[in-house]
């Protein structure tokens, strides 16, 4: 199903071809994130993402868009804790072009110091939108909690002053550390060739050896006890974020605790859906949702809540965390779960766009790709007594994390209800 190159570089290249599609989808993935920065320079992965589209040494921004759109296509790009991710989408005639375009901007940017002055104001304002949206800001401040004095527990946007601090010189130095093309995957997906694709990349990539990214900082716990932070301010409702210390991303758990999350609260029909808000009509919704790394994870529940029933709610997910791993769900539960997995898989891979994302992350992170068969018999095996083992390793103190935005009760009596 995947095609799979290694250059002499070290540059990596997926492709999926799909020639019933009339697009082609491309990525160009650098192993860059939140976790590969230094406190000083926290948000220089995002402030880079975000400079590169002011210009090249081949186009300024205007000719960036132009050069895309001109033939019907678009492009972005994002920011994550361990990657940067710069794509395009176009008709698949163009996929040239849209691999020239990024490189381009992969490989040359300027870092004008005029541009980098407006750049950091508009990411100030990024940082002040974001701080007035608790229901946001109450998910960052969850991973300072979950990993606190680790890279992971940064807010991965940065601060106002950390990202003031950042210098031309700065953006260049860590560009040419963590953009080599060793820590470089492309991923396309479309109407493309994998022959064609590789024609391109020999083309607009360097062809030379490069180094290796530097080593990560690995991920330490020490937590002994349930652990909270609670920000007492004055919103119209109470914010809670529950983040439980989960799996890593090629751990064999990863199945059923997608299973276990989906059960407890990735849909409407899940536990905490009909408990919290068609049981008890405590909140307008209730989400859970898994964040995978190299060497962690986190399962998390999000909630926004009346601020006089902050407790009352907390109890109910707690409790509904309890009786998943005292009692093994039931057999219907569990097929209903696998059903709205696979068809939510099958769903997401239909567009190009989507699949090229999901080629691009795992073979950047794992330098492997399961492909969808692999993926469905992978959750058909899931039983049962697979969850229950899944909550009873996970659903303890120690992993238990709280993060709270509002009018919030004292602290000690919110520790006093966090624990299983």
């Amino acid at each position: 199903m995947y095609k799979i190159s290694v250059f002499d570089s070290g540059l990596r290249l997926i492709t999926y071809e799909m020639p019933h599609m009339e697009s082609a989808s491309v990525g160009v993935w650098a192993g860059a994130g939140g976790r590969s920065e230094s406190a000083d320079v926290n948000g220089i992965s995002h402030l880079l993402e975000h400079m590169v589209f002011k210009g090249t040494l081949n186009r300024n921004s205007r000719q960036i868009y132009q050069d895309i759109e001109q033939v019907g296509g678009s492009i972005n790009a994002f920011t994550a804790e361990e990657l940067t991710c710069y794509t395009a989408k176009v008709p698949a005639a163009y996929c040239d072009t849209a691999i020239d375009i990024l490189s381009d901007l992969y490989q040359r940017p300027l870092f004008n110091a005029e541009d980098l002055v407006k750049e950091k104001k508009v990411i100030n304002e990024e940082i002040h939108m974001y701080r007035d949206m608790p229901g946001q800001h109450v998910q960052d401040i969850l991973f300072s909690v979950l990993w606190p004095d680790h890279p992971l527990g940064r807010i991965l946007i940065g601060t106002e002053e950390s990202v003031g601090a950042i210098t031309p010189a700065a953006l260049a130095a860590y560009r040419d550390r963590m953009y080599s093309m060793k820590n470089t995957v492309v991923s396309v997906a479309g109407k493309v060739s994998h022959h064609a694709v590789e024609k391109a990349l020999q083309k607009f990539f360097p062809r030379e050896e490069s180094r290796p990214a530097p080593e990560l900082d690995p991920v330490r716990t020490v937590q002994r006890a349930p652990s909270c932070t609670a920000v007492v301010k004055k919103t119209e409702q109470a914010y809670l974020c529950f983040g439980i210390r989960a799996y890593k991303r090629e751990h064999p758990r990863t199945f059923a605790l997608k299973l276990l999350s989906i059960i407890l609260g990735e849909s409407a029909g899940s536990r905490l859906f009909q408990e919290v808000r068609e049981t008890h009509g405590l909140a307008y919704d209730i989400q859970t949702s898994i964040e995978k790394f190299i060497d962690a994870g986190t399962l998390v529940i999000n909630v926004g809540t009346d601020k006089k029933k902050a407790l009352d709610c907390m109890n109910i997910i707690l409790r509904e965390l309890g009786k998943l791993k005292k009692e093994p769900v039931t057999a219907q539960e569990l097929d209903t779960a696998k059903q709205y997995c696979l068809g939510q898989l099958a769903m997401s891979v239909e567009k190009t766009f989507d699949h090229m994302l999901w080629m691009g992350e795992n073979m950047l992170t794992t330098s492997r790709v399961l492909t969808v068969p692999e993926l469905v018999e992978g959750f058909r095996r899931v039983t049962a007594e697979d969850i229950l083992e899944a909550a009873g390793e996970l659903f303890v103190d120690e992993n238990l994390c709280l993060s709270a935005i509002g009018p919030l009760p004292k602290k000690n009596v919110i520790m006093d209800r966090l624990h299983y």
